[in-house]
């Protein structure tokens, strides 16, 4: 009689408890989905839903029992379903927690918003360009109206008064040796000096 076979049991799972975080490792041909492709479930299904929802949820315990650390540590949701059921029973199901889960999103960048999020970007975006080109318009049609001014043309009509004040003043000291009789060379100079001097303050703003 030939001798009889033993039997091995190979579990489908094989499952080790982790005492210190309260979660599991599963090593199993049906892998645990990761914790974004959780939140794109939850914005699909429930209209709202972000992966720093998820993660601020497990960080603060509303999701555990769902859990699975796969055998690399990385921590994945092991059942959509049991996990839908534990966050029903964990997390306030009113405006408060979803106003929370949406300001969690408004510091994220673009690649880990939810759709919610990325519209409500997209519609502050739009509004802004839309007053900004308000203003513009506001703007051309004062300057057409010539209630406004260019910069660069007020720019202009500045140098160009300025200028014509330095001609006048530079012509002083001609002026007074043509009008006071007797003025000698040198207090022509002295009053040229002064002159000068005065338009190099006023240009350098002093």
């Amino acid at each position: 009689m030939p001798p009889r076979k033993r039997k091995i049991f190979q579990p489908e799972t094989n499952t080790l408890p982790v005492a210190e975080w309260g979660l599991r490792i599963v090593m199993s041909k049906e892998k645990p989905i990761s914790q974004r492709a959780y939140a794109r479930h939850r914005a699909a299904t429930f209209g709202h839903c972000s992966h720093a929802a998820v993660q601020r949820a497990i960080s603060e315990g509303r999701l555990e029992s769902s859990l699975v650390v796969n055998a690399k540590g990385v921590r994945k949701i092991l059942s959509i379903e049991a996990a839908d059921k534990e966050w029903a029973a964990t997390t306030r199901p009113d405006a408060e927690q979803r106003a929370e889960d949406d300001a969690a999103e408004r510091d994220l960048p673009d690649e880990q918003i939810s759709l919610k999020e990325a519209r409500r970007r997209r519609e502050i975006e739009t509004l802004r360009a839309a007053k900004a080109d308000a203003e513009q318009r506001r703007l051309d049609l004062a300057e057409r109206r010539g209630d406004l001014m260019s910069k660069s043309q007020m720019l202009a009509d500045v140098a160009e008064e300025f200028a014509h004040v330095r001609t006048k003043l530079m012509g002083i000291p001609l002026r007074c040796k043509q009008r006071i009789p007797g003025l000698r060379n040198a207090d022509v100079k002295i009053i040229d000096s002064l002159v000068r001097e005065a338009l190099e303050n006023l240009a350098d703003g002093n």
